[in-house]
């Protein structure tokens, strides 16, 4: 009679007597070379990198629609302006072409009318490249001043403010008008002796 206690311990040997069949043991023993075979050869044979071509296309590729949702930014709910060129511009209203680049909520270009009345303010707002005599605080960059509505000329590129949301609309009341304007502080200083 087999024993199949492990003499030492006196704990059961699972493998005393007992044999493994062939096929078993055969099939362990096939898998275990080619494991071996393969990572010998992995290891011993140089590795040369792939060439990919990559090819450049002649004109833009549009994003499929699935791609532009994952990847647009989520559109705002409200906006109080919007930023374009005065297209054409009367005494009581003005009409401006506003851009996406200008205007992020917008998918294409747009011409916007805005109505003007006696409460309407108007704006110069000039931002300069280079801060006045080496100051750092936003007043320094940003100077506003009042003008007049006929000091507004077609292609000038103006803000459109509004106190009601104008998302999604292309009329509405403007209750201020920003005529923006970059200024060199070289030219600015020039201007200012001019005047």
């Amino acid at each position: 009679m087999l024993n199949s206690f492990d003499n030492n311990n006196n704990k059961p040997n699972p493998f005393s007597g007992q044999k493994l069949p062939w096929w078993l043991v055969g099939t362990i023993m096939i898998v275990a070379l080619v494991v071996v075979f393969s990572l010998i050869l992995s290891l011993a044979l140089p590795h040369k990198p792939q060439k990919t071509e990559v090819t450049i296309p002649s004109a833009p590729v549009k994003p499929k629609a699935s791609q532009e949702k994952e990847s647009a930014l989520p559109l705002p709910r409200q906006a109080f302006s919007y930023i374009g060129e005065i297209v054409d511009i009367s005494k009581d209203k003005i009409k401006i072409s506003a851009s996406p680049l200008d205007n992020f909520f917008l998918k294409k270009t747009k011409e916007i009318t805005a109505d003007l009345n006696d409460k309407t303010e108007y704006l110069k707002v000039e931002f300069l490249k280079e801060p006045e005599r080496d100051q750092n605080s936003r007043e320094s960059f940003i100077k506003t001043q009042t003008i007049s509505r006929e000091e507004l000329k077609v292609g000038d590129k103006i803000n459109l403010v509004s106190s009601q949301n104008v998302i999604n609309k292309t009329s509405f009341q403007a209750t201020r008008i920003e005529l923006l304007q970059a200024v060199d502080e070289q030219e600015r200083r020039i201007q200012i002796l001019n005047e």
